[in-house]
């Protein structure tokens, strides 16, 4: 990852670096979990289901979840607190560096709490960071954190104000189309957050390399912890993720929930193809399918069909948050499809001199008679009865033969 890039993101998370560096980020354990050490149950037995999957650049796809995060604060304390979630990644996505920043507000982290029972466990469980997102290489830099500030007036105000804007960032269908707040919510968050009056409870600063540049602080698939407890002396050894969620092993026992400390269990999860690329572009075709409907009884509207389908590649071709084998699928599905539909919709898609493939119509040459629907439809069939009478062998052999006699023409050589 270019130091340049590291020192923009730095620069934009400001107050938060400057406070992790001067607090006790150091002393707090933080690591992987071994691929050994993840499973999943199958009945009673404990199964090795270590995330498969390697990134690489404009072929796959990534997403960050926090998987657990349990904090042993009492129900009271916890809501006479206004509490933050706070989560920044920095990557690559259409063309530029971003360092992208989401909110775990006030709905998750306040409003749940409160319907809790008194002396309630608070575990907030597989929440995902933003949307699925195209690796485009250069690495990923990643910070978690959790704040908190007593109840007062302007804390209210502002958190929720942050929690507004980040809602934007979660609900937009891409982020391509919410760019223009990340920079308002970078600064809002980063200097409420640097105020002295906030609190950080847990913090994670990481940067994952790309994974052509090294075997060092490689971006790969897998489960990550950060601890409230001291670095130096604690035992991670006996750490363990079952179904998604954090145990430990002790003397040999069967593993059992961990919740002897605060901690936050997040994964990158790796994906080889986007799982809902179709339904970016599902409403766009059902504009071609409508257009094509309506031809049937306009058909001045297949060149409006046309232009429907026209634009559903180009929005395909262009959107930053597919990669390139899956733009390519996409359209390979997208043809196939129209050219299904439009035989159950008995919609010809060549009337009317009108293309649906890449580029310009074809046009007949000026005053060749053009047939009406009815007799493509009636020479359509002739031919087709034509075919079911003729011998395949014998019109393989005509076929041949006329090929042959082409070539020689065309050559000048005797026909054989």
């Amino acid at each position: 990852m270019a130091d340049a890039y590291l020192a923009k993101l730095r620069a934009s998370l400001g107050n938060i670096i400057g406070k992790i560096a001067g607090g006790t980020l150091e002393t707090k354990y933080s690591g992987r979990i071994p691929e050994a050490r993840i499973f999943r149950r199958e009945g009673a037995d404990l199964v090795v289901a270590a995330p498969a999957g390697r990134f690489k650049s404009n072929q796959t796809y990534f997403q960050v979840v926090v998987n657990q995060l349990y904090v042993s604060q009492d129900r009271r304390l916890w809501v006479e607190r206004e509490h933050l979630g706070a989560v920044w990644m920095g990557f690559r996505y259409d063309g530029a560096q971003r360092s992208v920043p989401f909110v775990v507000g006030r709905d998750l982290l306040v409003d749940r709490v409160n319907n809790l029972p008194q002396g309630a466990r608070i575990e907030f469980l597989d929440v995902r960071v933003g949307k699925i997102y195209p690796y485009s290489g250069e690495g990923l830099a990643l910070y978690l954190g959790l704040w908190s500030t007593p109840t007062i007036d302007w804390a209210t105000g502002i958190f929720g104000a942050l929690d507004t804007i980040a809602s934007k960032l979660t609900v937009a269908a891409s982020l391509s189309q919410a760019l223009e707040l990340v920079d308002v919510l970078n600064q809002g968050m980063s200097t409420v957050l640097g105020l002295n009056a906030v609190e950080a409870h847990l913090n994670l600063y990481q940067e994952f390399q790309d994974p052509s540049a090294g075997d060092v602080g490689v971006l790969q698939p897998g489960y990550f912890v950060i601890i409230d407890a001291p670095g130096v002396s604690f035992d991670a050894s006996g750490l363990q993720v079952i179904d998604g969620r954090l145990h430990i092993v002790r003397n040999g026992d069967a593993p059992k929930p961990f919740f002897d400390h605060d901690f936050l269990l997040f994964s990158i999860v790796y994906y080889a193809n986007h799982p809902a690329a179709t339904d970016m572009f599902e409403k766009q075709y059902e504009n071609v399918l409508t257009a094509l409907i309506s031809s049937k009884s306009d058909p001045a509207r297949l060149s409006q069909a046309a232009q429907e389908y026209h634009s559903l590649q180009s929005h395909i071709v262009t959107s930053p948050d597919l990669t390139r084998g899956d733009k390519n699928a996409l359209i390979a599905q997208y043809s196939q499809s129209l050219n299904t539909d439009a035989v159950g919709l008995a919609v010809n898609l060549k009337a009317a001199n009108v293309s649906f493939a890449p580029g310009r119509p074809t046009r007949l040459p000026p005053g060749l008679p053009r047939p009406t629907q009815a007799e493509f439809e009636a020479v359509s069939a002739h031919l087709a009865d034509g075919d079911r009478s003729r011998n395949p062998a014998v019109a393989a052999g005509q076929a041949a033969a006329h090929f042959g006699a082409a070539v020689a023409a065309a050559t000048g050589a005797r026909a054989v």
